[in-house]
């Protein structure tokens, strides 16, 4: 099959089934909101000697937690807000996302779907893992931000990303459609982990997962009005979804190499996949083929400049592939200028 289209049943993309990447995208946007008070990288305080007429409580925070966890008040705030963050992410994700992947006809029992290698090679899987990655990253910051230690607060967020997400998967067990994945679990704990042991063992910090989207040729057709497709959009658009892994050179390459090579710049591998919806009609599946990519790309991180917002701001976009010259190992051998 490889090289050609093999032609197919033209299958009609279900609203539900079109919602399967936004199951790992809305938990990651909810967190993000989440954790917006606690992105500020906290400032290490002494505990010094207090002075008279001034509680030991109110001293000052623990070595590596926020200035104001060192007041009692602020503290107990600081965690009733960061829990009812979590709560309130969590039933704003349902309440919005329920009618889309739980209203459709009932399961008769508990169905388990190891869904492998359909039509879209697994992409939805690398979305999972980038989903619980970044649910663990931003969690940290939020627990962090509730006074409690930065390790402490990794492990908190690696199980409640888990959790999330297992209960995701537990309400797809409920549908017809779905049925509870195994893969997808697996690819959620691989992606948190990952997050979790950057925060135990440093030299996993250099290894950065980034993403890329372009739209594929079926749904630049759909927006153009050269076909028409109303359920294909960019979160099942996976021909146009690209998963990498950057890999900070200036740091890992020997003194000798890093000495000459540019900071601001990263090699990359990634997978990607050729279009899985026709191009043309934009109607009929097609099996696609995984594109294996290696890339240099940018380290937004090395930017110059030490505003703290420009600071906040080269550290999110650090998780975004910027596509650099790209050579395409599969399926077949190729190269591009700016990546594809």
């Amino acid at each position: 099959m490889r090289g050609r289209a093999a032609p197919t049943r033209a299958v009609r993309l279900e609203p539900r089934r079109a919602s399967r990447v936004a199951r790992w995208i809305a938990p990651v946007i909810a967190a993000s909101c989440a954790s917006v008070t606690s992105q500020a990288q906290p400032v290490p305080q002494p505990v010094g000697v207090t002075s008279p007429g001034i509680r030991a409580a109110d001293a000052g925070p623990a070595p590596g937690l926020p200035a104001y966890c060192g007041r009692p008040a602020a503290r107990r705030a600081a965690r009733y807000g960061a829990t009812g963050g979590f709560v309130a992410a969590n039933a704003a994700m349902y309440l919005v996302l329920k009618d889309a992947w739980w209203s459709g006809e009932p399961a008769e029992r508990f169905r388990f779907n190891y869904d492998w290698d359909d039509e879209w090679r697994n992409q939805d899987k690398n979305g999972h893992a980038w989903g619980g990655y970044h649910l663990t990253r931003l969690g940290t910051s939020l627990v962090h931000g509730a006074c409690v230690s930065r390790k402490t607060a990794a492990v908190w967020a690696w199980a409640i990303s888990n959790a999330l997400q297992f209960q995701i998967e537990m309400l797809d067990a409920t549908q017809a459609e779905f049925g509870f994945s195994p893969p997808d679990i697996l690819f959620n704990v691989a992606g948190s982990s990952w997050a979790l042991g950057q925060e135990f063992v440093p030299a996993l910090r250099h290894v950065t997962p980034t993403f890329w989207y372009w739209p594929s040729q079926a749904l630049q057709r759909v927006w153009s009005g050269q076909a028409t497709n109303p359920y294909l959009h960019p979160t099942i658009d996976y021909g146009g979804q690209t998963y990498w892994l950057s890999f900070d050179v200036d740091s890992l390459a020997p003194s000798r190499v890093a000495k000459w090579w540019p900071g601001f710049l990263r090699v990359s591998a990634g997978v990607g996949i050729t279009d899985w919806v026709d191009p043309v009609g934009a109607q009929a599946r097609i099996p696609a083929q995984r594109r294996w990519l290696l890339s240099l790309d940018l380290d937004p991180s090395k930017l110059p400049g030490d505003h703290p917002a420009w600071m906040a701001v080269k550290r999110q976009l650090k998780y975004v592939h910027f596509m650099g010259p790209t050579l395409q190992l599969s399926p077949e051998l190729d190269a591009y200028l700016l990546g594809r």
